[in-house]
């Protein structure tokens, strides 16, 4: 296998960090939105056709910051959903365990060995023979 084939796989398989970020911080934005909303010192507002102006225009970025977490968390499920699906077709137990631990629980290589009761050295082996056999799915190449 060549290095850049390798590398594709790899880029494919860290798609679900990435979209997990994301979302990460779509939802870091619409929680302070939502925070925000909530005016301080008690609610005394004379009602003016300005103050209402303000929070309709607040209510719209919380409701746009809303629908763009949720469309993040709805792809990152269905990324998780579609790599998963793509680990387990691999034919060796320990090739799936050691593409999960990496690439879905996002585990550094440490955490694996230790988790896996492996050496770093056969990990790495490990992974290299999962990348090799793992199969990008052919509807994702065409993304």
């Amino acid at each position: 296998m060549n290095v850049a084939e390798n590398e594709l796989k790899k880029e494919y398989l860290w798609r679900y960090r990435d979209i997990k970020e994301e979302m990460h911080r779509a939802e870091l934005t619409y929680k302070e939105l939502r925070l925000s909303f909530y005016p301080s010192g008690g609610g005394n507002t004379s009602g003016s056709r300005h103050e209402l102006n303000d929070l309709s225009e607040t209510v719209m970025l919380i409701e746009a910051a809303e629908k763009r977490y949720l469309k993040k968390r709805y792809q990152r499920i269905k990324i998780l959903t579609e790599i998963e699906d793509s680990i387990a077709r691999l034919d060796k137990p320990k090739e799936r365990n050691v593409l999960t631990h990496r690439y879905i629980l996002l585990q550094k290589w440490e955490d694996i060995c230790n988790e896996l009761d492996m050496s770093w050295k056969q990990v790495h082996r490990v992974h290299s023979s999962a990348l090799h056999n793992f199969e990008i799915p052919a509807a994702a190449q065409k993304n």
